[in-house]
């Protein structure tokens, strides 16, 4: 009897082991891409830093990479502020896209007083996670901002 005891015990122990591995792995999943879209508003924000004639134009402002489309300059020689914006945002737009980390990933800017917030959205739990969105927005999102000085 105690065996059969010892045994129920056992397995009700392993179950919780096995739900508790599942949590923690949803959770580990979420905050990979919690990181990987840190990662890409960081990468964003370098190429402003880099880019200070450029910011100070406007020519970050309004990003919205659902409508970004096109092929990149060669700046080999040279280019201009405007140019090299472009090329930054086509670049930061399709490694959004192309993320195999963010599915759906998507990148906005919006110029707020003397900074610029950079966002960036991706369809994380909801496709993962096979959660039905019943309300917007559906997305993970992930944010912040930086001078724009």
């Amino acid at each position: 009897m105690e065996v059969m005891i010892a045994l129920l015990i056992s397995a009700i122990s392993l179950l919780g082991l096995a739900a508790l591995q599942g949590v923690a792995r949803k959770n580990m999943d979420m905050s990979f891409q919690y990181s990987q879209a840190s990662l890409l508003m960081e990468d964003l924000a370098e190429r402003m830093r880099a880019n200070p004639v450029g910011v100070r134009a406007g020519f970050y402002n309004a990003i919205d990479t659902v409508a970004v489309s096109g092929t990149g300059v060669d700046c080999s020689a040279g280019c201009n502020p405007a140019t090299i914006a472009s090329n930054d945002i086509l670049a930061w737009s399709a490694a959004l896209k192309n993320s195999d980390l963010l599915l759906q990933g998507t990148g906005k800017t919006l110029l707020n007083g003397d900074r610029i917030r950079i966002t960036v959205m991706w369809n994380g739990k909801i496709q993962r996670y096979n959660l039905l969105p019943t309300t917007c927005p559906p997305l993970d999102c992930m944010s912040f901002e930086v001078d724009s000085q």
